[in-house]
């Protein structure tokens, strides 16, 4: 029907969201995490929408956790990609807002993989929380902070990785083939 139906979180706290199957859906969705809310995606769970108007915002102070896997059937190319079908954000990446002072966490216990999806023209700070490690597909850049909490993030061979802020490695550490 062409209306937009709003799906927010706005607890302020952790809320955790299960969806591994595109249901039957018609008109478009947009997606909101605001008023200082965690989104959990838990395992190969992704956000879409049935039109090109479908968006996704994460606000300031806002944190999405990923913990979408390598060869996971959907995840391939990265936990965040630049298309519609894979990956955790599914909607088009002209309709994606990551504001500045956003968060994304990269969390699991199997390896993952950083995309052509993830945000690099914002401040969205990155924490990689992956004992298993983190590994870019292609040069990547990371505007925002970069927090190593836990596992390793590596630069894809012969691949440049950018970063724009500060960095604090905890129990992480950078691999650069």
């Amino acid at each position: 029907d062409g209306s937009l139906a709003q799906i927010n979180f706005v607890s302020g706290g952790t809320q955790t969201f299960t969806r591994t199957v595109t249901p039957s859906q018609t008109g478009a969705l947009a997606w909101r995490v605001v008023n200082n809310s965690t989104l959990d995606m838990v395992g190969a769970s992704f956000l879409s929408g049935s039109t090109s108007t479908s968006s996704f915002l994460l606000s300031a102070n806002c944190k999405l956790i990923t913990r979408a896997v390598n060869g996971s059937g959907t995840n391939n190319n990265g936990a965040i990609q630049n298309v519609t079908n894979q990956g955790t954000i599914r909607v088009a990446t002209t309709q994606r807002t990551y504001e500045d002072d956003a968060i994304i966490e990269y969390s699991g216990s199997a390896a993952q993989q950083l995309g052509a999806g993830h945000p690099s023209s914002t401040r969205v700070h990155t924490i990689i929380n992956n004992a298993a490690g983190v590994t870019t597909v292609g040069s990547r850049t990371i505007s925002g902070d970069l927090s190593l909490s836990a596992g390793s993030l590596t630069a894809a061979s012969g691949q440049t990785l950018t970063l724009g802020g500060a960095i604090t490695a905890n129990t992480g550490s950078f691999i650069i083939p």
